[in-house]
């Protein structure tokens, strides 16, 4: 499986998730930090609530931008703040190419579930990927952890058998080109 999580955890439910993921499915793992720690819940608020209304001058990711070429499912992980993903983490994605990509979002929460943030996401990583098989993990709201990792997997295998079926098309036409079709 050729899969990348990528994730930012404020106290650490999220990391938990994302590695439990990574060790069941075997994938690499890309924390995103931020270029200021956030503190307690209040200034969480407050500075998400600034970064909204002032993306210049608000939290950015110090974490450099992955290649996703090697890549055919992306799994993004992240902690439901207003309803929301973070701000510098949505402003991190946008910079990411998920271009063909199988998009798996995963969060963790209180009490709201993903349904709202799902919204921002298939903005901010745009519509040339598939965003699949959202997951919530948290104290109000409980997905069926096992029955999300069979689907992941299955959509990875489609995602990958996808690729191949594009590198034999690109082959052929490559082919044709020669004059060897």
């Amino acid at each position: 499986m050729n899969a990348l999580i990528m994730y930012y955890s404020r106290k650490g439910r999220t990391e938990q998730l994302a590695k439990t993921i990574q060790s069941d499915l075997g994938c690499d793992i890309l924390k995103i930090e931020p270029d200021k720690p956030f503190g307690n819940f209040v200034s969480v608020l407050s500075r998400e609530s600034h970064d909204r209304n002032k993306p210049e001058n608000g939290t950015h990711a110090v974490t450099a931008v992955p290649d996703l070429s090697g890549y055919d499912v992306v799994l993004v992980g992240y902690p439901i703040w207003q309803t929301e993903m973070p701000e510098f983490l949505a402003q991190f994605l946008e910079a990411c190419d998920f271009a063909g990509k199988t998009v798996i979002p995963f969060a963790t929460c209180a009490s709201t579930g993903i349904q709202p943030s799902l919204k921002r996401m298939s903005t901010v990583v745009g519509t040339d990927c598939d965003l699949l098989n959202p997951l919530c993990f948290g104290a109000g709201h409980h997905d069926d952890y096992r029955s999300w990792l069979n689907k992941t997997r299955e959509l990875a295998e489609l995602a990958a058998n996808k690729d191949d079926d594009r590198d034999q098309d690109d082959s052929d036409a490559s082919d044709e080109e020669d004059g060897n079709a």
